[in-house]
C-alpha cells in the first residue's frame, strides 16, 4: 500500500513537470516558422529599396552616392520656415528660406540639361563649391552611359559640398510631374532621408503641380527612404517663394 501510494505520487511529479516543460519549450514547427516576437519591425518599415513604377526614369551614377548620416530635424543652412505640411507617410513638405548650397542634407537636387550643364546660377555654385572631384564625377556620368533623357535624373556624391549628394534632372523639355518624379525615386535608390529642391518651377500658376507630383508619388510608393523635402530659395522676400509657400498652405497632400 506505501510501495503503490509512493509509485503513485512520483508518477504524478513525473506527469507535472512534463507539462510544464512542453509549456515553456517551443516546438520543433514552431522553430522552423521563426515566430516574430510582437517587437519584431513590420515588414515594411525594413523594406530599404522601395517600389518604382515604370514611368520614373532615375538612374544611379557610376560613383556610389554617400550614405544618409544627416538627422531629419530642419538642417544647418535652413534659416527660416514659411510653410510645413506632412503627407500620408508621414514625411514633412518644407517651404524655407536658406541657402541651397550650404543646407546639410543628405541630397540637393540641380535641375539641368541632357549633358548636365553647370551654366545656371545654381550650377555655377555647386562647381565652385563641389571642386574639381565634382565635376569628374559628372563627366564620369557621362562617359559611362551618355546624356540624360527627357526628365531623367542622375546621383553624384556631393564632395565639398555640405550637402552627401546631388542629383542632376534633366528639366529640358519635359514636365514637372516626371522630373519630380525622377528626383525622389532617385533619391529612394541612394538611401537619401532628407532632399533640398530649389524653386524648380518658376512659373507661379504651375507651383500647385509641383507639390501634387510630391503627394502622388509617397502616395503610390509601398516603402521610402525619404523623411523629408525641402523647397529653398536663398531671398525670403522673393514673390516666386511665397508663391511655393501659399501653395503649399492651400494643396491636398492627403
Amino acid at each position: 500500500s506505501s510501495s503503490s501510494s509512493s509509485s503513485s505520487s512520483s508518477r504524478k511529479k513525473k506527469t507535472a513537470a512534463a507539462a510544464s516543460k512542453s509549456q515553456t519549450k517551443p516546438s520543433a514547427a514552431s522553430r522552423k516558422r521563426g515566430t516574430r516576437s510582437s517587437s519584431a519591425k513590420p515588414v515594411e518599415a525594413a523594406r530599404s529599396t522601395p517600389v518604382k513604377r515604370a514611368s520614373a526614369r532615375a538612374s544611379k551614377s557610376s560613383t556610389s552616392p554617400r550614405k544618409s548620416t544627416v538627422a531629419t530635424e530642419n538642417p544647418a543652412g535652413i534659416q527660416t520656415v514659411l510653410c510645413e505640411k506632412a503627407l500620408v507617410l508621414g514625411q514633412r513638405v518644407i517651404v524655407a528660406q536658406g541657402d541651397i548650397t550650404e543646407v546639410a542634407c543628405d541630397g540637393i537636387v540641380n535641375p539641368t540639361n541632357a549633358t548636365i550643364s553647370l551654366g545656371s546660377p545654381l550650377g555655377v555654385r555647386l562647381q565652385q563649391i563641389g571642386g574639381s572631384r565634382f565635376e569628374e564625377a559628372i563627366a564620369d556620368i557621362l562617359a559611362a552611359r551618355g546624356t540624360l533623357a527627357a526628365g531623367e535624373a542622375a546621383v553624384v556624391g556631393g564632395h565639398s559640398l555640405r550637402a552627401l549628394n546631388v542629383i542632376h534632372v534633366n528639366c529640358a523639355a519635359s514636365g514637372t510631374g516626371l522630373a519630380i518624379e525622377s528626383c525622389l525615386t532617385a533619391a529612394d535608390d541612394a538611401g537619401i532621408g532628407s532632399l533640398v529642391f530649389p524653386l524648380i518651377v518658376s512659373d507661379k500658376r504651375a507651383v500647385a503641380k509641383v507639390f501634387t507630383a510630391v503627394r502622388d508619388y509617397f502616395v503610390q510608393v509601398m516603402a521610402t527612404n525619404i523623411k523629408d523635402i525641402y523647397f529653398v530659395h536663398a531671398d525670403e522676400n522673393d514673390a516666386l517663394l511665397g508663391a511655393y509657400s501659399t501653395e503649399l498652405g492651400i494643396v491636398s497632400m492627403d
